[in-house]
């Protein structure tokens, strides 16, 4: 018999275990929860929702309620977002996960949320529990060119950000129509994600004038999937520089459709292929055609996807 519920205190080493058997089953020199600071907390189990067979925990998938502002700040949604979703190999098969999931809407629905976002590469199967693609978002794909490199601060893992560089990078990021609101606090925590890195551009005051964000955890290897430049002729620098420092073969930068059509041409002059594709699933639960119009043209940033 299956029963639903939040995951227990004492059911947290059972929870992460599933998740790295099921999610990340190579080895790697940190836990999972790690790589998810927030919704994997053990002070923020509320986050966690777990399906049960007796004691032992068989399913799990995260419910992260957000908020999804304009580009004033001001509130237009509350949002939950789906990850860590994951199925014990033994009960695959049985409907496990859609349970899950059919709980997790009615949890949202109570909650006021009006919307439910996840990413997956199982299309079929979250199209089947009423997701949809929801907003787009480009990829610009770079190529090595060892151009120079000028003005350059790494950021690696575990070296602090200040509150004030924090607050400069959020107020430096990428304008976009809609997005999630993201406090300091939060911030603070994302920026610690193991195999996150901050590459910043100050000038030579050293104020920061430019940066983008690489990598996160397991995911995310030679993507840039935040960024933000008082001028962008600045960015392919950074770009450079990750093909001098990695052994990448390509990188890829993900930037809102909604980005000015002089640097959309920008990017397209700098990279070797662009494309527009899907951003994430979508399952809308309001008939508010506002909320419905700035979901379907939000743009989430990478650190904020779980």
């Amino acid at each position: 018999m299956t029963i639903i519920k939040n995951v227990s205190t004492q059911d947290l080493a059972q929870r992460n275990q599933l998740l790295q058997n099921c999610l990340r089953p190579e080895p790697l020199p940190y836990p999972i929860q790690s790589e998810y600071p927030i919704v994997l907390n053990p002070d923020c189990h509320d986050y966690s929702h777990c399906l049960y067979d007796e004691d032992r925990v068989i399913a799990h998938a995260n419910l992260w309620p957000r908020y999804l502002v304009d580009d004033k700040g001001r509130t237009v949604a509350k949002i939950g977002l789906i990850g860590n979703v994951a199925t014990n190999d033994e009960y695959r098969g049985r409907g496990i996960m859609s349970k899950l999931l059919t709980y997790l809407e009615s949890k949202a629905i109570l909650a006021d949320m009006q919307a439910l976002v996840l990413w997956s590469d199982l299309s079929k199967f979250y199209q089947k529990m009423g997701f949809e693609s929801l907003s787009e978002e480009w990829h610009f794909h770079f190529k090595n060119k060892h151009a120079s490199i000028r003005g350059l601060h790494e950021i690696k893992e575990g070296e602090d950000l200040s509150k004030d560089d924090l607050k400069r990078i959020l107020d430096l990021r990428q304008s976009t129509p809609f997005t999630l609101k993201r406090n300091i606090e939060e911030f603070e925590e994302l920026a610690r994600i193991p195999n996150t890195l901050f590459l910043i551009t100050r000038t030579k005051s050293g104020d920061i004038a430019g940066f983008c964000v690489i990598g996160k955890g397991y995911d995310m290897n030679g993507v840039i999937h935040e960024w933000g430049y008082d001028n962008i002729d600045e960015l392919p620098d950074a770009i450079n520089w990750l093909f001098k420092t990695f052994n990448f073969g390509e990188a890829i930068l993900l930037a809102p459709v909604s980005i000015s059509k002089s640097k959309a041409k920008f990017l397209k002059r700098f990279s070797s292929r662009q494309d527009k594709t899907g951003m994430c699933f979508g399952r809308i639960l309001t008939n508010d055609e506002y909320v419905q119009r700035s979901l379907k043209n939000c743009f989430i940033w990478g650190l904020d996807s779980i």
